[in-house]
């Protein structure tokens, strides 16, 4: 008999969300084209997969264990035993909270929170609108419950595979999407100062909730991308860079502020070991950050948009330089100056 059998089903439910989310994006997977940048982010999507699932066993095992270190009486059948855990424990507000407490915590997980609902948000609404790709909403989802480096993985190697619209068919709304993003960039400004108390989990929701407005947008709210949403599309991402790198320089000076040690990279990487839920979502961005900033060098040599050599040659210069600039700047700055770029030229 399984006394929580609520909590078994929470669980079960998650999962099965997981595999309803694969299953919508499947198809356009199953239809892609066969090319080489298609392969590649799928092959990036399994090294995240493994990454940050790796830890994200370890954190319920550890999650478990630290359970039953203190549980007055333990089930006999472990599938009770579980239920018992669930039942005890809020494993997503004490994930979030273990990566949102401590100035170290948050430089690594902020990247994360800023690159999603500033840069991969207003990407994912007309990037999908471009190449009529459907579901964008599932992405987004995918990479809420799994990671959101897997979930990028698997839409760029959607995009590479898909062809541009024309520019009549493609419908988008600027101006919700930039609220959507404003206010999301401000829920992640707003985390630290509330990860100790009743506001956290409000705040964290508002977040992950905004994120998905743009991409579920009803039809009468889109309009037609003119010549003019290019630079209001450029704008949302300039914001978004100026934002999040004023965020991330704070974030630093915060850091070195409070350690002794003034040795940043290896601060960060002692961290990211201290708790399983913190490797998770280390690794995380350390995968959206490298495969994110790969897509860029792969978008810069696509021919599949009408540009001059000139243009492609420039694209191309930029995209290495902020490649390489990646891992100072973070990817949350470093991407949408690249897609800012892209809108203008």
């Amino acid at each position: 008999m399984i006394t929580y059998p609520v909590d078994i089903a929470i669980l079960a439910a998650y999962f099965a969300l997981i595999f309803a989310l694969l299953a919508c994006i499947a198809p356009s997977l199953a239809q892609k084209s066969s090319t080489r940048s298609s392969s590649l982010f799928l092959a990036f999507a399994a090294i995240s997969l493994l990454a940050t699932w790796t830890y994200m066993f370890k954190y319920f095992h550890h999650s478990y264990s630290e359970w039953r270190a203190i549980a007055t009486a333990i089930p006999e059948t472990l599938l009770d035993s579980i239920s018992h855990w669930l039942h005890n424990v809020s494993l997503f507000d004490d994930a979030w909270r273990t990566v949102s407490v401590g100035a170290i915590q948050w430089l690594w997980s902020h990247q994360l929170c800023a690159f999603t609902v500033s840069v991969w948000t207003p990407f994912l609404a007309l990037e999908a609108q471009r190449r009529n790709i459907p579901f964008p909403w599932a992405y987004m989802l995918l990479g809420q419950v799994v990671a959101i480096s897997f979930a990028a993985c698997l839409f760029f190697a959607v995009m590479a595979a898909q062809p541009l619209r024309a520019a009549g068919n493609i419908q988008f709304n600027a101006p919700i999407t930039a609220f959507c993003s404003a206010i999301g960039i401000a829920t992640v400004l707003i985390s630290p100062y509330v990860a100790t108390s009743s506001a956290f989990m409000p705040n964290l929701l508002a977040m992950h909730a905004v994120l998905i407005v743009p991409l579920v947008l009803p039809e009468r709210f889109l309009h037609p991308y003119t010549s003019r949403q290019p630079l209001a599309l450029a704008a949302i991402y300039l914001f978004a860079a100026g934002a999040n790198f004023a965020n991330y320089l704070q974030q630093v000076i915060a850091v070195l502020a409070t350690s002794e040690s003034k040795n940043l990279i290896q601060l960060m990487f002692n961290v990211l070991y201290s708790h399983p839920a913190q490797s998770s979502i280390g690794w995380d961005i350390i995968c959206v950050s490298l495969f994110g900033a790969t897509w860029m060098i792969a978008d810069s040599r696509s021919l599949d948009r009408p540009k001059s050599a000139a243009h492609l040659g420039i694209s191309q210069k930029i995209a290495y330089v902020l490649f390489i600039c990646t891992p100072f700047l973070s990817i949350s700055t470093t991407l949408p100056l690249y897609l800012a770029w892209r809108e203008i030229m």
